[in-house]
């Protein structure tokens, strides 16, 4: 994949994309411009995947090649996420037994932060805290609203933990209403790109602008801090959150796992 095959967002967008995985992955490789590879260790496919990013004559080889890859060095299962796959794609996707998980289909978007204004919140009084050095607090929300175990929530803190331990620039924030954790997310940093993830609100507490209020209050202070642009994925439920804030859509990936 070359620079100048991409919009300056689309690629700013994978570059920062690379920051976050690589970042909290055990392994990470690019397979080739087209094709990268993270793994987590989490013992669930979402956290384990490669990465198709862009479409050209050699990437249904360089697909094939991950996959053996994985398949030989991971012991964790595994997914495909990619953009407009074609036809060849398609078939090595069909031929290694993947097939296409409607429910995974996300959106990559961007928000440009020079400028956007922090809106006003009107839910009931709230504290945003960085809990880098509390990640149990940050991990109740992601645990609940992404309907997880205690042992998937464990391995997936001890990886942003080992982040952190790098050294990585990685935040991580969570919302707290009458000091009980309500909501949660990572901001990522790469220059003056930053990136959203795990954004998450407990159970029976959704739909009540806890994440509204957070995903502002984590913007506003990362635009105080010459921070220019911001990404993310999003997926179908948090589609219309995101425009609301100001986020415009890129494009889409398809993700694909093994049944």
């Amino acid at each position: 994949m070359k620079k100048d095959r991409l919009s300056a967002a689309v690629w700013d967008h994978h570059q920062i994309e690379d920051y976050f995985f690589s970042s909290i992955s055990q392994m990470s490789q690019h397979i080739s411009e087209s094709v990268r590879a993270y793994v987590t260790g989490v013992e669930t496919n979402s956290l384990n995947f490669l990465l198709v990013i862009d479409v050209n004559e050699q990437t249904a080889g360089d697909l094939q090649r991950g996959i053996r890859l994985l398949e030989e060095k991971t012991y964790v299962p595994f997914a495909i996420v990619a953009v407009e796959p074609d036809s060849q794609i398609l078939a090595v996707i069909q031929q290694t037994g993947f097939v296409l998980d409607a429910d995974s289909i996300t959106t990559a978007m961007q928000l440009d932060l020079v400028d956007w204004q922090m809106h006003n919140v009107s839910v009931m009084e709230y504290d945003v805290r960085c809990v880098d050095l509390c990640l149990d607090d940050w991990a109740i929300p992601i645990e609940s609203a992404f309907e997880t175990d205690d042992a998937i929530s464990e391995q997936y803190q001890k990886c942003h933990q080992a982040a952190l331990d790098a050294g990585k620039n990685l935040q991580h924030y969570t919302l707290y209403i009458d000091e009980l954790p309500v909501c949660s997310l990572t901001l990522s940093r790469l220059n003056n790109f930053v990136r959203l993830d795990d954004i998450s609100t407990v159970m029976g507490k959704q739909r009540r602008g806890y994440a509204f209020a957070l995903i502002n209050h984590v913007l506003n202070k990362a635009k105080q801090d010459s921070a220019t642009a911001c990404y993310l994925d999003a997926s179908r439920d948090g589609n219309g959150l995101y425009r609301r804030i100001g986020f415009k859509p890129l494009f889409e990936y398809q993700g694909l796992s093994r049944k």
